[in-house]
C-alpha cells in the first residue's frame, strides 16, 4: 500500500485547480464541487447536515462529483507515473551530459599536453585556434589551516534560526521574540492499496 500526503502549500502548480486545460479532470471536479456545495447548502437549510450517508448519497445521485473525484485520482496517478518517467529520462540525459563533459575535458587535456610537450604556445587549425595562457592567481587552502584561528575578516559566518530549539522553548512556555507556535496546514492523505 502506498501512502502520500500533501498540504496546499506544497503544491507547485497554481493554487487555482481549474487553471490550465479545461479538459483536465480537475476542471470537471471544480464544476462538480460547485454543484455539490449548492446541494450541501440546500441540505443545510433543510436541517440534514448531520447524516453523512445521506449527504454522500445525495451528492452521488444529484451530481457527477464522485465520478469526477475518481477521474482526478486516476489522472493524478498517471501524472505521478509521468513525473517518474520524465525524472528517469532527465537522470539518463544528465548522466549522458556528464559523460560528454568528461570527454570534452579529456580532449582539452590531451590538446594541452600535446602543445605543452611540443613547446607550442599557439596552434592555428581550421577548426580552432588553440593557445596556452598563464594561470590566474588564486588561493590554495592548506590542509593544516585551522579555520577557528582565522580572524573574522577571513571567514563567513551563517546565522540561522534553530527551529527545533525555538519549538522546545515555546513548548516550555518560554517567550521567543518573533516566533510563535502554529498548527500546520491541513493535508490530503492518499492511500493506494
Amino acid at each position: 500500500m502506498t501512502e502520500e500526503s500533501i498540504t496546499p502549500g506544497e503544491a507547485t502548480a497554481s493554487p487555482d485547480y481549474t487553471a490550465g486545460d479545461r479538459n483536465q479532470p480537475t476542471f470537471a471536479l471544480a464544476e462538480e464541487t460547485t454543484k455539490a456545495r449548492l446541494l450541501l447548502d440546500a441540505l443545510k437549510s433543510a436541517g440534514h447536515l448531520d447524516d453523512d450517508d445521506l449527504i454522500l448519497d445525495m451528492i452521488e445521485g444529484e451530481t457527477d462529483a464522485l465520478e469526477a473525484v475518481s477521474k482526478v485520482i486516476r489522472w493524478m496517478n498517471e501524472q505521478a507515473a509521468m513525473a517518474v518517467a520524465v525524472k528517469a529520462q532527465v537522470d539518463d540525459l544528465s548522466a549522458r551530459a556528464k559523460r560528454y563533459t568528461e570527454r570534452t575535458n579529456s580532449a582539452r587535456l590531451a590538446l594541452f599536453r600535446f602543445m605543452d610537450l611540443t613547446g607550442q604556445k599557439t596552434l592555428v587549425r581550421p577548426e580552432a585556434t588553440l593557445s596556452i595562457r598563464a594561470g590566474k592567481v588564486g588561493v590554495e587552502l592548506m590542509p593544516t589551516l585551522d579555520v577557528d584561528k582565522l580572524p573574522d575578516e577571513f571567514v563567513t559566518i551563517t546565522r540561522a534560526p534553530n527551529k527545533t530549539a525555538i519549538k522546545e522553548a515555546l513548548d516550555a512556555n518560554r517567550e521567543v521574540d518573533g516566533a510563535k507556535l502554529t498548527n500546520g496546514a491541513p493535508s490530503l492523505n492518499v492511500r493506494v492499496r
